[in-house]
């Protein structure tokens, strides 16, 4: 008697991904509506509708009070009222946010897939379920969309369109800005100077026309300026790398923590001596400009349009401001899927994954889940010594994950695996 054995079911690995990914997202609607998730983030989501909500009750920006939000940010917000078919609506701009954040990170997925592999992909899913439901309050996943398709237009070699998306990321959220003199740098590389001049153009063209169209409907320069400054204005954040070392050594010099918060930031400033606030929120440009200077040196013959320059350089830009708010890690962990093998090895990758993943799972105990808690440490003096530690640890994980991607990234063969 023969044994009958079954037909073996092979998934294919798009399907795969899109299955995970769709659970990934059901994971975060689910935690979304959740109190302990939902209190605090949706604070944010009311700041959006007022605008917008304003806009189109008025159709002028006149008299829409103090604001943060850039031209292309507040655009956004308008055009999600408008979907929502109720302006005034909370509930349907809430709504039409998530309906939007959800079709984004499904336009992450079908980026990875197309550009990179189904591990790039693979490894955006379990980034994007780490991060939690902040995803779907905020729109951070339309900049760094904006932003991968800036790279792979740069990596085909249509260096003016890169740029143009560039402008049009950075007139939403500044920190596209960032990777201009890379891209600028690339162009000068092969040495089409003209086509420099024309990216630069590009790049302040993505900017300057919906500036413009703001201005028309009666938003002044000046505002839109000051939109821009408020942030070198903020104070130290408590969940960033300097608080992590400001606070035990001024408590190890007995001087008491001043807490300053300002411009929407639960911050304080440094007393320490010779290491005031102009320190602090000004030493990023040093490993910043340290890694830039690197990543010229040793990608001066493989171009600087490879994922590593791109990730680093945004990295280093973020990791050491003076402000790292919970959702803008995933300015630059979206970008990490990028750099898959055989840049890194599979246990370097592994490695990376974890440290990703890790402190995103870290941010989330604090931010939304006990944030009262930990601000309460701080301006209270209660007993949540353990949060501050968790913050910290999260951190150290983050600069771990930066010096590893130093080490093995930066210098290696930059080529996206196609598996």
């Amino acid at each position: 008697m023969t044994r009958r054995t079954l037909p073996r079911i092979t998934i294919p690995p798009a399907l795969l991904t899109w299955g995970l990914a769709v659970l990934a997202v059901i994971l975060l609607l689910t935690l979304a509506r959740l109190p302990e998730w939902r209190d605090h983030m949706q604070v944010d989501i009311g700041a959006f509708h007022g605008r917008s909500s304003h806009f189109l009750t008025h159709g002028t920006w006149q008299g829409v009070g103090y604001d943060e939000y850039q031209p292309g940010a507040l655009w956004f917000f308008v055009l999600l009222g408008w979907l929502s078919f109720a302006p005034s609506n909370y509930d349907a701009f809430f709504a039409m946010l998530m309906v939007a954040n959800v079709l984004l990170i499904f336009g992450h997925v079908a980026f990875f897939l197309r550009n990179g592999s189904r591990w790039a992909a693979l490894s955006l899913v379990l980034l994007a379920a780490a991060a939690g439901p902040i995803l779907l309050f905020r729109f951070e996943l339309l900049v760094s969309l904006l932003v991968l398709c800036a790279w792979a237009l740069a990596q085909r070699r249509s260096y003016i369109a890169s740029a143009i998306v560039l402008g049009v990321a950075t007139v939403i959220k500044v920190y596209p800005a960032v990777f201009l003199p890379l891209l600028l740098a690339e162009v000068l590389r092969r040495k089409q100077y003209a086509d420099s001049v024309a990216a630069a153009a590009g790049f302040g063209l993505g900017i300057i026309v919906p500036t413009l169209l703001t201005m028309a409907y009666g938003f002044p320069l000046p505002e839109i300026i000051q939109s821009v400054q408020v942030h070198q204005l903020k104070p130290i954040g408590l969940e960033g790398l300097w608080a992590n070392i400001i606070v035990p050594l001024q408590a190890l010099l007995h001087i008491p923590l001043r807490m300053t918060p300002a411009y929407g930031v639960h911050g304080l400033t440094s007393d320490l001596p010779h290491f005031g606030n102009w320190f602090f929120g000004n030493i990023w440009m040093l490993p910043t400009g340290l890694t830039f200077l690197a990543i010229l040196w040793t990608h001066r013959k493989k171009g600087y349009s490879e994922p590593a320059p791109w990730l680093l350089l945004l990295f280093a830009f973020t990791l050491f401001a003076k402000v790292l708010n919970p959702q803008y890690l995933w300015w630059f962990l979206s970008l990490l899927p990028l750099v898959a093998f055989p840049a890194l090895s599979r246990r370097t990758w592994i490695v990376c994954l974890v440290f990703a993943a890790a402190s995103l799972i870290l941010t989330q105990i604090i931010y939304p889940l006990y944030y009262t808690e930990f601000l309460d440490w701080f301006y209270k003096n209660a007993p949540y010594l353990s949060l501050f530690v968790i913050m910290a640890a999260r951190n150290l994980l983050l600069l771990a994950l930066f010096i590893v991607l130093c080490v093995k990234a930066l210098p290696a063969k930059q080529r996206i695996s196609h598996s």
